[in-house]
């Protein structure tokens, strides 16, 4: 009898581990199908302007014959004398390393009167001079900071008006 126990036992011990030793059936393959429809532009609204803001890197910019006692331009002008020196000063936002900025200065036809670099090495404030005597007329000058055109004014040196004799 003991060995029929022990026959039962052993038997049902061996099912018991079976059972457990059983693992779950793996999951089905699932597949799954993508289509790409073509776009169809017909109908599209193309003459939509995206506005983009511009860069800012500076804060503010001026034009003028008079500086202040920082050397940086205090009186706004566009109008100018001859043999008058005129300075642009730029007060830029951000001075990163390695830096330059610059004034070209043109007259009407664009040729080139002057150019001038200055690096900035993290000052954010600059002032250009044109110190050249000007012809009386219409001219140009463009601030860069780096390459970026930064600022742009346009301005004009007056003749003397000679008074008429009668």
């Amino acid at each position: 009898m003991r060995r029929t126990a022990a026959a039962v036992l052993a038997a049902l011990s061996l099912v018991a581990c079976n059972r457990a030793a059983k693992q779950p059936e793996p999951a089905k393959k699932v597949t799954v199908k993508t289509t790409t429809l073509p776009s169809d532009a017909r109908n599209a609204n193309v003459n939509v302007v995206v506005p983009v803001a511009p860069p800012v890197f500076l804060d503010r910019s001026e034009l003028g014959a008079e500086l202040d006692k920082d050397g940086n331009v205090s009186k706004p002008a566009r109008f100018f004398r001859p043999g008058q020196t005129i300075y642009l000063t730029m007060w830029l936002k951000e001075s990163p390393a390695a830096l330059q900025t610059s004034a070209r200065w043109t007259d009407v036809a664009h040729s080139e009167i002057a150019d001038e670099r200055r690096p900035m090495n993290g000052a954010k404030v600059v002032t250009f001079a044109l110190k050249k005597k000007l012809k009386p007329g219409d001219y140009r000058v463009e601030g860069f900071w780096g390459g970026n055109s930064a600022c742009e004014y346009g301005f004009k040196v007056e003749g003397s008006k000679k008074k008429s004799s009668s």
